[in-house]
């Protein structure tokens, strides 16, 4: 197991500077790699009821077109069965594109209307919450440069309400299971305890229960969880954990 990086890495409050590493890191964690949230829903929707159901019907229609179909099996037959069988995988791909296009427009949400079109003012200290409202960068030196190897953030709850959200939390795939989650998630329950908070939440969804081992690791508890859309995808749930500070 790989040594945590608490020499190696420095966790510092973002600056305007780090602006587009942060987004790319935010965005590749959402959309890109084997593990990530949107490839494992791709694979998922194999098996979405509403695709699954082609499998069968297909299956059937070909038996029962070679089987009874103009004398047995012919080139023209044969040509029909196939077409049958491209069915449910052209069925999938459509559900997939479906699928694909409503985590896109879920990323334009906060990537060019929400909290990382202006990471900075978003999560200014001095927007009027107190100083709860935060974000955090993980730095790493490679060839002489900064490298953003992870971030966090922290945004207030409703003002009195004693608690706060974290949010896009993320490390680089280059620095996975090294610890860099683990440092950034405790600098932002530390800066809340700080505050005054009782307790910081997160939401996570059912393709993150990666991302859910950590935190119950780190004392998250789950409190509740809602159904999320499409409905035509069986499943999905937007988790939500809270640690007691």
């Amino acid at each position: 197991m790989a040594t945590p990086l608490e020499g190696q890495i420095h966790i510092r409050p973002y600056e305007d500077r780090d602006g587009d590493q942060v987004r790319k890191l935010v965005l590749r964690g959402y959309m890109n790699g084997v593990n990530s949230p949107f490839e494992i829903g791709m694979r998922s929707m194999w098996w979405e009821p509403i695709c699954a159901v082609a499998y069968p019907l297909s299956a059937l229609a070909l038996g029962i077109l070679l089987k009874y179909g103009h004398g047995g099996l012919t080139i023209r037959g044969l040509l029909r069965g196939l077409l049958i069988l491209a069915f449910p995988i052209l069925w999938v791909r459509f559900w997939q594109w479906r699928y694909s296009k409503r985590w896109w427009d879920y990323c334009d949400s906060f990537m060019v209307t929400g909290d990382m079109a202006d990471i900075g003012s978003f999560y200014a200290q001095e927007k009027g919450d107190g100083g709860v409202s935060a974000f955090w960068v993980a730095v790493a030196m490679e060839g002489g440069e900064e490298r953003i190897a992870g971030c966090a953030g922290l945004d207030a709850g409703a003002q009195g309400s004693g608690w706060s959200e974290l949010q896009r939390v993320s490390v680089s795939e280059d620095y996975r299971r090294r610890g860099v989650a683990t440092l950034l998630i405790n600098a932002a329950c530390s800066h809340a305890r700080a505050k005054g908070l009782r307790k910081v939440k997160l939401h996570s969804t059912t393709y993150q229960a990666n991302a859910q081992v950590l935190y119950r690791r780190l004392g998250f508890v789950h409190v509740g969880r809602v159904k999320m859309p499409p409905v035509w995808v069986k499943g999905i749930w937007n988790h939500e954990m809270e640690l007691v500070l």
